[in-house]
């Protein structure tokens, strides 16, 4: 199973889907979930329980997020929003927060939206 992980300013979106076997390189939806875009900790600590809760089926996460990013692996801030004019949520540590319920390493990409 993978998860999708969708951040916006004002709710961020974690969806669990799993391989279609009729139909190969597709999957299903089998669970979404909204939560609604407060701090940091709240936010990204609900998304950590439900992915926590999940933890035995999920193989590789992606997240999407407001940003913007920072998508340099060999970066200490990798996966955290940096400048955001998002209030509370500048030099949030995304990617670590939400990976943190993995007891396994896991797969994880990153995209970003550039500052307009």
């Amino acid at each position: 199973m993978i998860a999708g992980v969708e951040g916006g300013g004002t709710s961020w979106k974690v969806g669990l889907a799993r391989p279609d076997p009729s139909t190969p390189g597709q999957f299903t939806i089998v669970d979404r979930q909204t939560f609604q875009t407060t701090t940091p900790a709240e936010t990204l600590g609900k998304i950590h329980a439900h992915l926590h809760a999940n933890r035995e089926r999920i193989t590789a996460v992606g997240i999407a997020s407001f940003g913007p990013v920072d998508l340099d692996r060999a970066s200490p801030t990798y996966g955290f929003i940096t400048t955001t004019p998002k209030p509370g949520w500048k030099n949030s540590d995304v990617r670590g927060i939400v990976m943190e319920w993995a007891r396994r390493p896991r797969s994880t990409c990153l995209a970003a939206s550039t500052p307009t």
